[in-house]
């Protein structure tokens, strides 16, 4: 063989060989993009995650994380076998369910702990908007009653979703305008637990004349309310 066909057969060889190195690095590449997409999503999922555990820590919510070390255990064992075997790993569905179990069990983990926070700071939340219509036939201002609803419902949907970083600020503020509020509406008996009761109890459909207390009727007669009250004979709407 001459010397110019054995270069020529060498040069064929050694770009053959460079082709197969490039297509092994182009299909590695590919693999991982195409895990790095599949995984995108729950990634993004756990780092809301994160977010909702860092926003109950922030009002010293007490609240145990999911272990989820099996998941991250099983991402890096994917990572890993596609940069050695350059094949896409096959027990991928079963990643993405562990990452997916993980997830909503962090998800409701978070959600059950900042409707507790909530709840603990704002006793009664739900029966607020009920009060607000009681006040609102008993002729306390359209304004107040409007902020009250308003502030109210601001405060459950964020009661109802996974918190994340502003969450904690916007429940504060939410909780502050109710109380403010209720302050306007209620004059001086929104610190007063006979007061507050007395009126939930009307918004569910009656109260009882055991809690027409000294601190109810002063009450009343600051807000020059007595009018807007009657007694009549049954039992009170929780018993």
């Amino acid at each position: 063989m001459s010397k110019s066909a054995a270069e020529l057969l060498h040069r064929v060889d050694r770009a053959l060989t460079d082709y197969a190195r490039a297509d092994q690095v182009t299909r590695t590449v590919e693999n991982l993009t195409s895990l790095e997409k599949q995984l995108s999503p729950h990634v993004e999922d756990l780092g809301q995650a994160v977010a909702a555990f860092d926003a109950l820590q922030q009002v010293n919510q007490p609240v145990e994380r999911p272990d989820t070390r099996a998941a991250v255990t099983a991402c890096r064992k994917m990572a890993d076998l596609v940069r050695q075997n350059r094949s896409a790993p096959q027990d991928l569905p079963r990643t993405l369910r562990l990452i997916t179990d993980a997830v909503k069990t962090a998800d409701a983990t978070a959600q059950d702990a900042w409707r507790e926070s909530i709840n603990a700071r704002m006793p009664g939340l739900d029966s607020l908007s009920k009060l607000a219509d009681t006040l609102s036939q008993l002729g306390a201002a359209k304004l107040q009653v409007a902020n009250l609803r308003a502030a109210v419902s601001d405060l459950q949907r964020l009661s109802r979703q996974l918190p994340g970083k502003p969450a904690p600020a916007l429940a504060a503020k939410a909780i502050e305008d109710i109380r403010a509020t209720l302050g306007a509406l209620l004059g001086g008996g929104t610190d007063n637990d006979e007061v507050r009761h007395f009126v939930e109890a009307v918004a569910r459909g009656g109260a009882h004349v055991r809690d027409l207390t000294t601190a109810v009727m002063e009450w009343m007669q600051g807000s020059q309310i007595e009018s807007s009250f009657k007694i009549i004979a049954g039992k009170p709407a929780d018993e």
